[in-house]
């Protein structure tokens, strides 16, 4: 066996890795770059596992207990369906790659965490000041809001949030969604509307 000379594996489709999904029927990955110093890629392996059981030193003796490895000839990205996939749960994507001379390599994904429950909902307080909730506001061109406290059960980051207005006495009609940027160095973010 003799190591590419490059390569990615990254999880899901995207063009970038993911670290987080929230489904848990099937798993992504695609991969890059994988070449050989001598001759080119003659096909691809796949095969799923819990990011536990790798192993980078010997790939051979990882456990591959999700789907064992599975040709899928020159493609760069496969997709498993059917799976059930426990949530909080981190899973990895192994792709074996053989040369034209059948030399092979197997190089791993860092793993993607299947978060299926939404964010644990913290404080939404009317006015400018955290926690702090108004009844009134005599500005007729703007509103603000505060909001802090958000939090999710794992290490998946909250990357926005979107603030909705509609009248107290109808839960139909919408009259803005803004997605906001998650606030840095603070717990809460202010926006206004004029």
């Amino acid at each position: 066996s003799i190591a590419p000379t490059t390569g990615h594996v990254w999880d899901g489709l995207r063009d970038h890795d993911l670290d987080w999904q929230n489904t848990t029927t099937f798993l992504s990955a695609h991969w890059f770059n994988i070449t050989f110093k001598f001759g080119g890629i003659d096909h691809y392996e796949v095969a799923g596992l819990t990011c536990s059981n790798k192993d980078m030193i010997d790939p051979d003796s990882a456990l591959y207990d999700l789907f064992d490895f599975i040709d899928v000839g020159s493609l760069t990205n496969y997709t498993k369906t059917g799976l059930l996939l426990t949530p909080y749960e981190r899973y990895c994507f192994a792709v074996r790659s053989y040369s034209e001379s059948l030399l092979t390599k197997t190089n791993f994904s860092n793993g993607v965490i299947i978060a299926t429950n939404p964010p644990i909902a913290g404080n939404v307080s009317d006015g400018t000041i955290a926690y702090s909730d108004i009844d009134y506001w005599s500005n007729f061109t703007s509103l603000s809001v505060t909001w802090g406290g958000w939090s999710d059960h794992v290490e998946v980051p909250l990357i926005d949030f979107t603030v909705g207005i509609q009248q107290i006495d109808d839960d139909e009609n919408v009259i803005a969604n803004i997605t906001m940027p998650v606030s840095v160095g603070g717990y809460k973010t202010k926006y206004t509307v004029n």
